[in-house]
Order: C-alpha cells, then sequence, then structure tokens
C-alpha cells in the first residue's frame, strides 16, 4: 500500500496566453542588404505532411521570416483541429538539409509550454506516459527516414492546440511550404525587419541533435507523481529479492523532483533494498516545474 507522507515543496503550474504569433504580409517590408553580402539561395522548400490520424486537420499554418546577416529565422506555427474527442496529432516535417530547428513552443487551453531536449528513447516514453493520464504534451523526433515527426495531445472537437517551431537555415531568396498537399511562396520581399529577439534566435545552438527530441509536458500534478509511484510496484518490488531472509521490507522512499522534471535525489536507506529501490526511483522523469517538489512513500514490499 502506497500513501504519501507530506509535501514538502509546492509546484506551481506556469500558465501564460495561448497566443500564436502571425504575421501579417499585406504590408512588406524589404531588407536592404550591404553590397558586399553573398547572394541568398535561390529556393528552399519546406513540406508538411496531413496528419496521420484522418479525424484531425490541420485548420491553420502561418509562416514568417526573417533575415539576420546570412541566416534565416524561420517561424512555423501549426493549428490542429478534430472531429471528435482525444486524437493525438502527428504530422511528419521535412527540411532542408542545412536546416536546424532552434526551439518548439506547444500551446493548449491558455498554456504555454516551452519544450527542452531530451534523450530521443526517454521524451517519447515521457510522451506516451504523459497522454496515457490525459496531460497535454508535445513531441518533436526525428523519423528513421530522418524527417521529424510531431505529436500533439490532445487533439479534440472544440479546441486547437497550437505548435510553433523555431528553424534556422542558411538564407534564401524565396522559400515554398507545401501544408498537407497545399503550396504557397513566401518572397524575400515580404520579410520584415529582425527584432532583437529573432537576431538571438539566429545564432541559438540547435536544439535538436543526434539522439535528442523536442519535450514539451506540463509540471506534474501531485496525482501524477502519486500515479507514477503507483505503477512501479513491480519493479520496486524486485528490489524485496536483496533483503536478509528476517530483514525489514518497510521502506521510506524519498524523491526530489528538479525543475527539469528530472528526479535529482533519491533515497530509501541504506540498505541493499533501500539502495535498489532508490536507483530505480532515480531514472524517473516528470514535466518540467517551476521549482523542486519532494515526495515522500512508505513502501511494504512483498518478499521475492
Amino acid at each position: 500500500m502506497l500513501t504519501r507522507a507530506h509535501l514538502i515543496l509546492l509546484v506551481v503550474t506556469i500558465a501564460g496566453p495561448a497566443y500564436a504569433k502571425s504575421i501579417n504580409h499585406a504590408t512588406p517590408h524589404r531588407v536592404v542588404r550591404p553590397r558586399d553580402t553573398p547572394p541568398p539561395e535561390a529556393t528552399a522548400e519546406i513540406a508538411v505532411g496531413a496528419p496521420a490520424d484522418p479525424q484531425v486537420s490541420i485548420a491553420r499554418a502561418v509562416t514568417d521570416v526573417r533575415e539576420v546577416g546570412e541566416t534565416a529565422v524561420i517561424t512555423m506555427t501549426l493549428e490542429l483541429a478534430a472531429q471528435d474527442d482525444l486524437h493525438t496529432g502527428r504530422i511528419t516535417l521535412t527540411l532542408p538539409r542545412d536546416a536546424s530547428v532552434v526551439g518548439l513552443t506547444f500551446a493548449r487551453n491558455h498554456e504555454m509550454l516551452t519544450a527542452v531536449a531530451r534523450d530521443a528513447v526517454g521524451a517519447e516514453q515521457a510522451f506516451e506516459q504523459t497522454r496515457v493520464v490525459k496531460r497535454d504534451p508535445a513531441l518533436l523526433e526525428r523519423t528513421e527516414r530522418s524527417d521529424l515527426r510531431l505529436s500533439l495531445y490532445p487533439v479534440t472537437v472544440g479546441e486547437h492546440p497550437t505548435a510553433t517551431l523555431t528553424i534556422t537555415m542558411p538564407r534564401f531568396h524565396r522559400l515554398l511550404v507545401d501544408v498537407a498537399g497545399t503550396r504557397h511562396e513566401v518572397n524575400s520581399s515580404t520579410f520584415a525587419p529582425a527584432t532583437g529577439d529573432e537576431i538571438a534566435l539566429a545564432h541559438r545552438e540547435p536544439a535538436m541533435t543526434a539522439g535528442m527530441s523536442l519535450l514539451a509536458m506540463p509540471p506534474p500534478s501531485l496525482d501524477d507523481i502519486d500515479l507514477r509511484v503507483q505503477n512501479n510496484p513491480a519493479a520496486i518490488h524486485t528490489c524485496s529479492m536483496l533483503a536478509d531472509r528476517d530483514g525489514p521490507l518497510d521502506i521510506t522512499l524519498t524523491i526530489v523532483i528538479g525543475a527539469s522534471g528530472d528526479v535529482t535525489e533519491a533515497s530509501a536507506g541504506d540498505t541493499a533494498v533501500g539502495e535498489c529501490a532508490a536507483r530505480l526511483a532515480s531514472a524517473w522523469r516528470f514535466g518540467p516545474g517551476e521549482r523542486p517538489i519532494a515526495m515522500h512513500y512508505r513502501l511494504h514490499l512483498t518478499p521475492g
């Protein structure tokens, strides 16, 4: 039987307006380039596939381009819709070979989440675990073909979750964007002057590197943490095989979850059983929060 003894630090959900930036191209701004600046590439292309689930559609797609020296900063916002409840929106994106993803945000129900780079395998597992408990994650990962796959959950009727990707690549004269078979063109004559934030983005290191994915998920609630512990008794019970024949099998497991969502500390006493349980708990991952949170659980393990 698992019980939560007390909470040391309380995590606070970070909420913000879920408005995607949309640039009005009706009034173009021409960028003046120095004469010694090399000419841009003629054409760059980005393709966004139709959602894998036929019940999900792309309700809106907005592409904004700014130039910073020899770098183009592209902001692509994708808004999904569904015909009924609780779907996972999965979209394949094809970018130019020399393009880099430097950021991803996910907005739903007036909450904005910023994705962080995580180990690809762990990020996929965390996305699925969060989806099972009906939370709101987003995942950007590489496919076996080296395309990108964007996954959002949930996509439900009447609500439009929105993901915004920030991409950098060598500057170009025009950008062809194919969204689920509908093509449109963005010309350099419509590029607005870059802001200070966009200049900083142009110099940001790629967020997705080999073996890494971008994961956005909400901070864990107390119920989320309890559920994770309750879903792992089988693994922890294997530690009972390390107990002395007549030794105690009651342990107190303490975990400290850092702001990143990683378990930064785990302890359950200095016995072989406790050290085993702490080692397993230290591998758990949760959503990022505003501050660390510590939880204590009394566990009674069944002899192996």
